[in-house]
């Protein structure tokens, strides 16, 4: 769990109209694949780590494209967020459940700190790069 000064990344990841996300905590929020920072290990590192574990995803660090400036929670805690564009299959078995979910749908959820203002920087940059 994320503690009041530590960084956190996540990753945004998008395929076609669905954002993939997870229960977090028993009230259930959703939230971005994510986690903290270990020792010495970037935040871009960190994302492509964390989204392995939670999700069985496996990607190079260097496919996460980052998102603009850090996102400062209520709860004191910096979110560093990545946008995966098209993520491939799973090659191992999810640490968590999660899901994908439509993006029209998102509002309808109770989501975690800086899932919609992630999830809205990411739509900015897909969409510039299709564009």
């Amino acid at each position: 769990m994320a503690t009041k000064g530590s960084e956190v990344a996540t990753v945004v990841a998008l395929r076609g109209d669905c954002v993939l996300l997870l229960a977090e905590g028993l009230a259930g929020a959703l939230a971005l694949p994510g986690g903290k920072l270990e020792r010495g290990e970037s935040a871009r590192t960190a994302a492509a780590r964390e989204l392995a574990e939670e999700t069985g995803i496996v990607v190079s660090a260097g496919s996460l494209v980052a998102l603009g400036e850090p996102i400062q929670t209520p709860a004191g805690v910096t979110l560093t967020p990545f946008l995966l564009a098209d993520p491939p299959p799973r090659r191992r078995p999810a640490e968590l459940p999660c899901r994908w979910v439509a993006l029209a749908e998102l509002h309808a959820h109770a989501l975690a700190a800086g899932v919609a203002r992630s999830v809205d920087a990411a739509l900015a940059v897909r969409d510039r790069a299709d564009g």
